[in-house]
């Protein structure tokens, strides 16, 4: 009887090694720690990669220029990249593909010093943008999403980059920015929640143009965050992006379906954040995240149109965008 339990004490401790070691690391490149990457923090904090047979690598680089890099040259399995990257990159005769949306709107907002939102206070939503004019505008990297969203706004409403706004780079993380601002170092900003949510607790400012919320229309229901691979990975590592995109699938349901579990991993994510500021800025976020990870070729005509604006994609007038995103791996 004893060496019965000592094989079955073998079996079991050679079965869970199996287990172990059956878990698949994925390489994964974050943009900073900023709550827009939600689905990401979900998945993390409530196990599922493990639960799906992978084991999380994750890297967090300040910028979308890098986030591409890694993907472009495969230091990543999937990068989480705007879809604008993914059209800048094609441009450049480089091709990356998005195999799962998980921000359909941008989660970026303009934020501005209480001078300038009180001036402008009531106003359309033109004279905010071109009350910009002369000051001091923090945005995360150079060539990223909240310095082309900024151009962008900008070109519409007719200020003139580079000149009429002097650009200030501070990565992603929102410390830097109430910092910044408590400093009188920067006027505005450009920059993913929940900063703005914070610096409306410090009384030196709040937001300007709520993007979140559709102020702006040019920006809704695009294709927008991305998890971005390797055209190579589609067939090399099919099985791998295939889990992934269970995982994240996964994670939207939970936030949409189950926000009191959203919310308490969010808590946990960011600390800092009071529950009354992390339910609010989940609430405005949440508008942000789809339900499923699905992407088409409406989502990515509308980045291409607002992304026209800038004269940096280069692309020609019957430019096929189908190519840079798809939808095989979804579950």
């Amino acid at each position: 009887m004893k060496r019965m339990h000592v094989v079955i004490a073998l079996v079991l401790t050679l079965g869970f090694a199996g287990l172990v070691q059956a878990a698949e690391t994925v390489r994964i490149t974050n943009i900073g720690h900023a709550y827009w990457a939600g689905p990401l923090f979900v998945a993390q904090r409530m196990g599922l990669f493990e639960k799906h047979g992978l084991k999380p690598e994750v890297t967090t680089v300040k910028g979308g220029s890098l986030a591409l890099q890694t993907a472009l040259t495969k230091q990543s399995d999937v990068s989480q990249v705007t879809f604008e990257h993914v059209l800048k990159a094609a441009s450049q005769g480089k091709r990356v593909v998005s195999v799962f949306r998980f921000a359909k709107v941008p989660a970026i907002n303009v934020l501005a010093n209480n001078k300038i939102i009180d001036k402008v206070k009531g106003q359309q939503v033109g004279d905010r943008v071109r009350a910009l004019k002369g000051a001091r505008v923090a945005v995360p990297s150079a060539g990223g999403s909240g310095e082309k969203m900024l151009q962008i706004l900008g070109n519409k409403y007719g200020l003139n980059f580079p000149g009429d706004v002097q650009t200030i780079y501070l990565g992603g993380e929102p410390g830097a920015y109430i910092a910044a601002f408590k400093g009188n170092q920067i006027d505005a900003a450009m920059i993913f929640e929940p900063t703005g949510v914070f610096l409306e607790q410090t009384g030196l400012g709040g937001t300007l143009v709520d993007m979140i919320q559709g102020e702006e229309p040019m920006f809704d229901n695009v294709l927008y965050l991305t998890l971005t691979t390797h055209p190579d990975y589609l067939k090399e590592k099919r099985d791998l992006l295939r889990k992934v995109a269970e995982v994240f699938a996964e994670a939207l349901q939970i936030i949409h379906n189950d926000p009191a579990k959203g919310r308490a991993v969010m808590a946990q994510e960011f600390p800092s954040m009071t529950k009354e500021d992390n339910e609010a800025t989940y609430k405005a976020l949440e508008k942000t995240w789809p339900v499923d990870g699905r992407m088409d070729e409406g989502q990515a005509r509308r980045t291409m149109s607002y992304m026209a604006g800038l004269g940096e994609l280069d692309l020609p007038k019957d430019f096929d965008p189908t190519p840079y995103f798809s939808n095989e791996i979804l579950p």
